[in-house]
């Protein structure tokens, strides 16, 4: 069992890092704090960066296909490249924060992917942010609530503030995959300043529920909504979340085959809905 080998934990974040990267966090509130945190750390971030490392080569194997499913969602390879070059530092750093935080790492991954980042530089970034997020969630059970719910909020503002910096990014490009996602920004700036206040209400509303923030953040990063302010709603909006989910895990502990069985029904459920949507397309 993952709560009575390192190894056998190790090997299953490897194995998750290496196909749906959907388990990770998961896992780790679930059996990390059997072991030292610096043993969670050290080894768990190395297993997850290594199955991080393969999954990015599958994603550049995938991108390099001409199958046409593909080419809907693969930025151009030839600007992708020349950005990461242009601004290798910052591209390390949005690979380390992206790993050392909860928040999803799909865009910059897919990013790495097209433009072919390089493969030890990927796995020395995912492994640096890895070993403090992997260690902090091992030691998770010693905390107070509020200290989680403080600090949580303000490490998870700010790898969502960093987020939303490379959303504004990449919905600056030219790519015409990113149009079909994008609003118009001349619009979107506008309504944004015209409702300063209830945009912020928004953006924290959807930090202080367990609601997607996904379109909000869209909205915020092609409105170009100030960081500064946007940080401030996450932070304010996160410190009750997370405080209150600290609280419950503290009072009403969840065996860890329900947190892991709930992942599963959750990434079930959404392959069935994607596989369903994809057999309609050609009937249509």
């Amino acid at each position: 069992m993952p709560g009575e080998s390192l190894f056998v934990l190790c090997l299953l974040l490897f194995l998750d890092n290496a196909t749906l990267a959907a388990f990770t966090t998961p896992l780790l509130l679930a059996y990390a704090p059997h072991f030292e945190p610096w043993q969670v750390g050290v080894f768990g971030a190395a297993a997850a960066g290594a199955g991080s490392t393969i999954q990015l080569m599958i994603f550049r194997w995938l991108l390099a296909t001409d199958w046409p499913w593909v080419k809907r969602f693969a930025p151009g390879r030839d600007r992708v490249e020349q950005t990461l070059k242009a601004s290798p530092s910052a591209s390390f750093l949005a690979i380390l924060i992206a790993r050392a935080t909860p928040l999803p790492d799909g865009p910059i991954k897919l990013v790495a992917a097209a433009g072919r980042y390089p493969l030890p530089r990927y796995f020395i970034a995912v492994l640096l942010g890895g070993i403090p997020y992997f260690a902090l969630l091992a030691y998770a059970p010693h905390f107070e609530p509020w200290q989680v719910g403080v600090f949580g909020a303000a490490a998870a503002g700010a790898g969502s503030t960093v987020q939303m910096q490379l959303f504004r990014w990449l919905l600056s490009t030219d790519w015409p995959w990113i149009r079909r996602f994008a609003p118009g920004r001349d619009k979107v700036e506008q309504a944004l300043k015209g409702s300063p206040s209830a945009t912020f209400l928004a953006i924290f509303i959807a930090r202080a529920t367990p609601i997607p923030d996904g379109p909000i953040k869209l909205v915020a990063a092609a409105g170009r909504y100030p960081l500064p302010r946007y940080f401030l709603a996450v932070l304010l909006g996160g410190i009750p979340y997370f405080a209150l989910l600290a609280w419950l895990g503290h009072e009403f502990p969840v065996p860890p085959w329900v947190l892991l069985a709930l992942v599963v029904l959750i990434a079930l459920v959404f392959l069935f809905e994607r596989w369903r949507k994809r057999g309609r397309t050609p009937q249509a």
